[in-house]
């Protein structure tokens, strides 16, 4: 082949197509705090948000991207509050990038059908820098942080308003205050009910995990995957996977190919979550469940292992490709 057949045969090849960027831990592990619904503490307020993952999310780079949306009992179909968030590193903290839908409606009701907001682009969605949170690590599982001050401006309240929030694996805190032209306190439509519990709706899956398998026994884990039916578990069947008294959570994956920008989300029976990377999971000295006991046991370095392990999922975190 001639030097010059060589270089239109080589410009004629499809382009190689990088792996998507591995989200940092400190994303990975708020991205796995996030989704779920969650209700206020004070059956007076009756306020709930939802928040969902959004799959290959078109609206920016290799970030995870969720939706929020928050109602009010007496007008469920009405939300007050509606946003994409946008999880990036900065440094040791988590910065939350904010965007409302320019069509509001159009994203109604949608964290039930994430899919769904996976068509929405960067052009039909307005950046709010000015309702940007940034979150820091904080002890018992938290991360915690808010506004750099009273600059979200909220039409509702009048006002600008000072957002803080608070994600752990039972709660979600969040608050909005500020003061209007006369020097008042204002708050946000959630009033001054800041903190959430996840609903236990949300745990309705671990519950389930008790159903029988086929075959009759009690399952004892679930692990779920974005591409592949979930597979139930009973003890004797971990153990014959395993073939000893622990097995790597790696082992459990389903997905050949993963994708590098996925994390993996380890929850027990009472709702506690650890969240990993998947090259952590990859690693020889990765995570592993002890199977010595009466329930699967996470064995990971503090504070992420936990007690009574239901299930086990993969999540993919990658942006769809344009």
């Amino acid at each position: 082949m001639s030097l010059r057949a060589a270089l239109v045969a080589a410009l004629l090849l499809p382009a190689a197509v990088l792996p998507a960027a591995e989200p940092p831990p400190a994303v990975a592990e708020v991205a796995g705090l996030l989704s779920g619904r969650f209700v206020s503490r004070d059956a007076g307020a009756s306020v709930r948000f939802s928040v969902a993952a959004v799959p290959k999310s078109r609206i920016a780079g290799d970030a995870p991207v969720f939706y929020l949306e928050a109602v009010k009992a007496a007008r469920p179909d009405a939300p007050f509050l509606q946003r994409f968030l946008k999880l990036e590193a900065d440094g040791a903290r988590v910065a939350v990038r904010v965007y409302e839908a320019r069509d509001l409606a159009g994203v109604r009701g949608k964290w039930r059908e994430p899919e769904a907001l996976s068509l929405f682009t960067a052009r039909d969605v307005r950046e709010r820098p000015d309702c940007r949170v940034m979150l820091a690590k904080a002890p018992a599982g938290h991360w915690t942080g808010g506004t750099a001050a009273a600059t979200c401006a909220s039409a509702s309240a009048g006002a600008p308003l000072a957002v803080t929030m608070s994600v752990s694996p039972q709660t979600l805190e969040w608050r909005e205050e500020g003061k209007d032209a006369a020097g008042k306190t204002v708050r946000g439509p959630a009033g001054e009910i800041t903190i959430y519990g996840r609903e236990r709706e949300d745990l309705v899956a671990a519950a389930a995990l008790a159903a029988p398998v086929p075959g009759g026994a009690p399952a004892v884990l679930t692990v779920f995957s974005p591409s592949s039916p979930s597979k139930k578990f009973d003890r004797a069947e971990l153990r014959a996977v395993a073939g000893e008294g622990s097995i790597l959570l790696a082992r459990l994956i389903p997905e050949p190919n993963t994708p590098a920008a996925s994390i993996v989300v380890v929850t027990s029976r009472t709702g506690s979550t650890s969240v990993f990377s998947f090259a952590e999971v990859s690693s020889s000295s990765g995570p592993s469940l002890d199977l010595s006991g009466a329930a699967p046991r996470l064995v990971a370095p503090a504070p992420r292992a936990l007690d009574d392990i239901t299930s086990i999922e993969l999540r993919d975190l990658a942006p769809a490709k344009p």
